[in-house]
């Protein structure tokens, strides 16, 4: 599983498109907000961080991860 944090709607569906494509299984979110609730139920084994997000930058994010 690979989470997507990415807020670009179109950047955000071409890169899950070329994961999907390649075999991933991949959980896209537009906010980190949105990804922290999808991480009470799956754990990932990879995140692809966007840095500059809405509210919580991607590097917030890796630190609090």
């Amino acid at each position: 599983m690979i989470y997507l944090v990415e807020d670009d709607p179109s950047i955000r569906k071409l890169v899950s498109y070329a994961l999907e494509s390649s075999g991933y299984t991949v959980a896209a979110s537009e906010s980190g907000e949105e990804m922290w609730k999808k991480l009470e139920t799956v754990k990932p084994e990879l995140f692809l961080l966007d840095i500059m997000l809405p509210g919580q930058s991607g590097l917030d994010i890796l630190t609090a991860i």
